[in-house]
């Protein structure tokens, strides 16, 4: 058995230790995006996942200099 999480649940998910593998579906997005530095466009469809990705992108992207943009397209 493996937990997937999601953009929202994946930081709750993370401070919490679990006798099952635990993947975050958005962190190899994450550090495949930010792996050759420069500027990485996020797109977000919901608002409750605008906080953790950003924190989630920039993390992956702390030792490469990505820059982030991340945006909320409502009513996507």
């Amino acid at each position: 058995m493996v937990l997937l999480t999601c953009s929202t649940l994946g930081p709750a998910v993370d401070d919490v230790a679990l006798r099952i593998p635990c993947l975050r579906v958005d962190a190899a997005l994450a550090e495949a995006a930010t792996r050759g530095g420069g500027r990485v466009a996020v797109l977000c469809t919901v608002a409750t996942t605008l906080e953790p990705t950003e924190t989630l992108f920039a993390k992956a992207g702390a030792s490469t200099g990505a820059t982030l943009d991340v945006t909320l397209v409502a009513d996507a």
